[in-house]
């Protein structure tokens, strides 16, 4: 990620349900508590300077997370007045640090573009617990692009949050409360005005599991100033278009230079020359995730990118574009949110994004690139990318544009399995999965970057029931190197235990895999937030179960064809009919998610579709025997 960002909430997906003045009613003494959260903020036109103060009380070794401290400075933001006094239960001072007693460490190891970040760190011990921490600092900065805002609302328990900011009257600015509506209390002195925004008894965040992005934020408060300058680049009204303009001027003089003049209306680029340019860039420049240049928004010289084989975002995008012109196709960069951090609100233009990807039109058509994500095919985006707003650069500023949604088949897991049951009535079985889009490009990123033993053990937690049913005896991975094709792995496997024998009929249950996810498992009752699907998808499986003939099956109870079509997907299970001529049997099962959330007006049906599936998969394939081999 390559932009800065102006408020950090320590959680960027983050799903929840609280209520302004809800106070914090857990009788269960909890792990740790901050006793205070204070910001003290003063602007000016050209920057601002905030002391921040917090004081947070362990209880006991599993709140040790707290006792790790680390503040940052950059070019624009310096840090002072560092002080970290630890107490014990009765307020004695134990130990008193200064920013002199914590470790300094600069830069990226191994990239020496990159060297105007420092991190000052310090881990905190005390003898015993209970004990208290109290840190405060001063951050002074050159622009007022770094402002940001607070999260009153942590992993623990607040307290009591304030935030206090004197603000000439003549600068302007906005902000945006989130997950409360607390009204500030205003006070005007003169030519300055003071703003006081204050919470008490603030829970600890509960997040929702599998709620969209975005859904029910932090207890917080964003801050945009109208107008803001850093060094020579100037913005003087906060709207979408203007922030576009902003970066264009950043990043004009970056771009590789031609040699003629490029031909950017050409009507006749073409996807292939598109891909061309993508291949070039993906294959020759390393991706480095950082935060840097001007506010980490300028991007190094492409001509810079391209010698040394590195660069973060910003650098590989700027490349790419240059890349892409040269060859006529009309490209811009796309200011982007991932979607983690939650959806872009179209009336609060901000600052706050994370990465740039590239948007292209080659044959008429709109084409999305990411070059950082080495696992994506040309034309595919990651999953954090798809179906979110961006601030697209074009030629007349910034314009919010939507990223591709991707189809349910686009993204598909299809298994075809064999499965015997032998003389021994061991099952054995043979599985061939075929991996494409978005499960793909996952599957590659992990499978790309481990060892022989690491594959092994990421086959097994491909395969949830891998050492408990069964023992993976060997796998063979296809086209992982080539991010064009689909992903197959093909993987030998035999049962830990024996098939089940009563009476003379044989439980089996080949439909183990086809089980729903922890995601589709959502117990949906009573419950109001939306549920977040990821992206819409198929599984399919096709198992064909056979056996030794000299278990002599007389017939087979297969579950009923059985089909579900929602709003939200769909599930269709069919079996075949039982022959004395072939020993075996088939059914096939597929699961379609066709819609990215489930809305709670919808849950009534997806505990149907959840029933169907369980039901199915819980089941089991009956093989009876004749009498003589019971």
């Amino acid at each position: 990620m390559s932009y800065r960002l102006v408020f950090r909430a320590g959680f960027f997906s983050i799903a929840l349900q609280v209520l302004a003045g809800v106070g914090y009613c857990d009788t269960a003494t909890p792990d740790a508590v901050y006793d205070y959260l204070r910001w003290n903020c003063k602007i000016s036109k050209s920057g601002y300077e905030l002391r921040v103060r917090r004081k947070v009380t362990l209880y006991n070794q599993r709140a040790d997370m707290f006792q790790h401290i680390r503040i940052s400075e950059n070019e624009f933001v310096k840090l002072k007045d560092v002080s970290v006094r630890v107490t014990d239960a009765e307020g004695q001072e134990i130990f008193l640090h200064n920013k002199k007693d914590m470790l300094k460490s600069c830069g990226y190891e191994g990239y020496s573009l990159y060297q105007d970040i420092c991190n000052y760190l310090l881990t905190v011990e005390a003898p015993k617990y209970p004990f208290s921490i109290e840190i405060e600092y001063l951050k002074k900065s050159k622009s007022l692009f770094f402002w940001g805002g607070a999260s009153f609302q942590q992993k623990i328990p607040v307290q009591s949050a304030a935030y206090e900011l004197q603000a000439p009257a003549k600068v302007a600015f906005r902000y945006r409360m989130r997950g409360a509506d607390i009204s500030p209390q205003v006070d005007t002195q003169k030519n300055v005005i003071t703003y006081l925004w204050r919470q008490d008894s603030i829970p600890a965040y509960d997040p929702v599991d599998y709620a969209p992005p975005g859904y029910d934020e932090p207890i917080g408060i964003i801050f945009v100033p109208e107008r803001l300058a850093m060094k020579k680049y100037r913005l003087e009204s906060c709207t979408w278009a203007n922030i576009g303009n902003w970066y264009a001027k950043m990043a004009s003089k970056k771009y590789l230079r031609h040699k003629g003049a490029v031909d950017t209306d050409s009507p006749t680029p073409t996807l292939a020359e598109a891909e061309s340019a993508y291949k070039n860039v993906t294959d020759a420049i390393r991706y480095v995730a950082i935060q840097i240049g001007v506010g980490g928004w300028q991007p190094y010289d492409a001509s810079l990118t391209k010698e040394r084989g590195y660069g973060d975002c910003k650098d590989m995008s700027t490349l790419l574009i240059s890349e892409l012109k040269s060859n006529g196709v009309q490209s811009y960069p796309a200011l982007v949110r991932t979607k983690n951090l939650g959806p872009i609100d179209p009336n609060f233009p901000e600052l706050r994004f994370n990465h740039v990807i590239t948007v292209s039109i080659a044959d008429g058509d709109t084409l999305w690139m990411d070059p950082t994500c080495g696992d994506c095919p040309f034309g595919e985006l990651p999953p954090t990318d798809e179906d979110i707003d961006v601030l697209v650069v074009t030629d007349s500023g910034g314009e919010i544009w939507r990223t591709n949604p991707s189809k349910s088949v686009d993204n598909t897991i299809s298994r075809i399995t064999h499965y015997t049951i032998g003389a021994d009535m061991r099952g054995r079985f043979v599985t061939n999965l075929t991996f494409r889009g978005n499960f793909a490009i996952e599957i590659r990123s992990v499978l790309a970057r481990l060892d022989a033993d690491g594959r092994r053990r990421a086959v097994d937690e491909i395969f949830a029931g891998a050492g408990k049913q069964f023992r993976v005896d060997s796998f063979l991975i296809s086209d992982l190197s080539d991010k064009g094709k689909p992903i197959q792995i093909q993987i030998h496997a035999t049962m830990n235990r024996r098939e089940r024998n009563i009476g003379g009929t044989v439980y089996c249950n080949p439909l183990m895999f086809a089980k729903l996810s922890r995601r589709e498992s959502v117990d949906v009752t009573g419950r109001t937030a939306p549920l977040y699907l990821r992206y819409p998808s198929i599984i399919e499986d096709a198992i064909t179960l056979a056996w030794d003939s000299s278990l002599h099956v007389d017939s087979v109870s297969v579950p009923d064809d059985d089909s579900l079509s929602f709003s939200f997907g769909a599930f269709v299970h069919t079996s075949t009919s039982f022959s004395q001529d072939v020993d075996s049997v088939s059914v096939s099962i597929r699961k379609e998610r066709s819609a990215y959330t489930v809305y709670p007006a919808d849950f009534p049906n997806y505990a149907s579709y959840q029933s169907a599936v369980d039901k199915l998969v819980n089941g089991h394939l009956k093989l009876y025997l004749q009498s003589s081999n019971r």
